[in-house]
């Protein structure tokens, strides 16, 4: 069985935020900034102060030998991650949308 690395974007926008959640993301902004984005395997939150949509990045492994199977199963464990993440916090959010990259696509020709 081959282990795949994904790194994946979790997408999406703020939704019915608490007046206290908006005020706590809005003065953290700068801790979220896209310049200080990683991919980590609890995932990293990035917004800008506007509070209107976000981008949560993870890297996800995970193995088997169906490809399309293995990305489908990244893609939902990012989503997965990024959905507690932000629950959690009791931050609402809607409309995400995901997007894995396998990184040993990165190296093929």
């Amino acid at each position: 069985m081959a282990l795949h690395i994904y790194r994946v974007l979790v997408r999406g926008r703020f939704d019915d935020l608490d007046p206290n959640v908006r005020a706590a993301l809005i003065a953290g902004a700068t801790d979220h900034d896209v310049v200080l984005a990683e991919f980590t395997t609890t995932g990293t939150l990035t917004y800008e102060p506007a509070v209107a949509f976000f981008t949560f990045r993870v890297e996800v492994r995970a193995s088997g030998d169906d490809p399309s199977a293995v990305a489908t199963a990244a893609a939902e464990a990012a989503e997965a991650k990024a959905v507690d993440y932000l629950s959690t916090r009791s931050i609402g959010f809607r409309d995400m949308s995901v997007v894995a990259a396998d990184m040993a696509d990165v190296w093929r020709d």
